[in-house]
């Protein structure tokens, strides 16, 4: 696996994390939650189901550690469809990573996120415009049918009380481990080069446990 690793780690590193996000959505299927989704199987595929993850309190600027629960892993991204709610009949798809793209410098991203996540609104089956209220209702819905799309967590600072929500985002936080991980294991090729001259593929092709007794050896 580790060559498979270094490969990922390669075609990632240096990407932007709008580009890691849009990659994994034309894989995907397009939603911002498909697509988080797409990159929490490959991380769960090299790393499995611990996360440790730390935040910086907004308060007290004090680190706070957590781990990610195992359920982020198993989440199924939802599916275009509509809402129903109070005599409203509420026809959506869900929002992409272009639509996040766009939203993002608009002057009012909530609105743009809106108006293209909308096909058509009825209130007692004739067309009207969004009310406050069922932009809550609706809102809230959408969080249940695709929990990825913005995956946060609820933490509390133990140094000074403050509790926040701080939002998680894989296409950002995947490639730092990818990068830690590259660099050990290109560590250890680099270390048993010098030690036997073997090559990369060499030294990629040996078993975890056979290339741990290797270092072991020359003392890596």
């Amino acid at each position: 696996m580790s060559d498979v690793l270094l490969t990922e780690w390669e075609t990632t590193a240096g990407r932007h994390p709008w580009e890691r996000l849009a990659s994994a959505a034309a894989a995907a299927g397009g939603s911002v939650g498909a697509s988080n989704a797409a990159i929490l199987a490959r991380r769960k595929a090299h790393f499995g189901t611990t996360m440790g993850l730390l935040a910086d309190c907004p308060a007290c600027r004090e680190w706070v550690e957590f781990s990610a629960p195992n359920g982020i892993f198993e989440s199924v991204p939802g599916a275009n469809g509509e809402f129903l709610w109070n005599g409203w009949r509420i026809e959506y798809r869900l929002p992409t990573v272009t639509d996040l793209m766009i939203a993002r410098s608009a002057p009012d991203p909530r609105a743009v996120l809106v108006s293209r996540a909308l096909i058509r609104a009825t209130k007692n089956d004739q067309v009207a415009d969004l009310t406050p209220e069922v932009m809550v209702a609706w809102e809230a819905h959408l969080d249940e049918v695709d929990p990825l799309a913005v995956i946060e967590f609820s933490l509390k600072c133990d140094a000074c009380g403050h509790a926040w929500g701080a939002v998680f985002e894989p296409a950002r936080e995947y490639p730092r481990e990818l990068e830690v991980a590259a660099r050990r294991v290109l560590s250890e090729v680099d270390a048993l080069a010098r030690a036997y001259g073997w090559d990369e593929k060499t030294t990629l092709g040996l078993s975890p446990a056979r290339r741990r007794m290797y270092l072991h050896m020359v003392g890596a």
